[in-house]
């Protein structure tokens, strides 16, 4: 029987981001991408553009992109209207290991990235709980 050879693949990624305002989808990494996992807020309307092996589905809270073959995930994932904002994602790379995402929002308000109550903008600092959620 003849042995497989094993898929030359770019190499595993170690990190990537996820942009995200403008009306377009962008995810940058340093090596090969399986699948992406976008859970969001929000009711966008999303014109993905990607490679025929790649497919994604799509619910009322989450996206789901994956590939049935080695071909890489383009930079430009898509383009969308309507309101749109990204809660978490996850990406896999081809071990179906999780690789560090991190979420990055172009040309939004500062007031619209903060994970704080605007109520809270009128107590002193010191007031606030320590640390940072994602």
């Amino acid at each position: 029987m003849a042995k497989l050879q094993k898929l030359q693949l770019e190499p595993k990624p170690t990190t990537a981001k996820l942009w995200y305002g403008n009306g377009e989808l962008r995810l940058e990494s340093n090596g090969a991408v399986a699948g992406v996992e976008i859970t969001f807020r929000g009711k966008p309307t999303i014109n993905w553009d990607l490679p025929a092996c790649w497919t994604a589905s799509m619910g009322s809270r989450k996206a789901i992109l994956y590939s049935m073959d080695t071909e890489p995930l383009p930079e430009i994932l898509g383009s969308y209207t309507g309101y749109l904002r990204v809660l978490s994602v996850l990406v896999a790379n081809w071990d179906a290991e999780k690789v560090p995402t991190t979420i990055n929002i172009e040309n939004v308000h500062l007031s619209e990235q903060l994970k704080i109550l605007s109520e809270d903008l009128t107590k002193k600092s010191e007031d606030l709980n320590r640390g940072w959620t994602s």
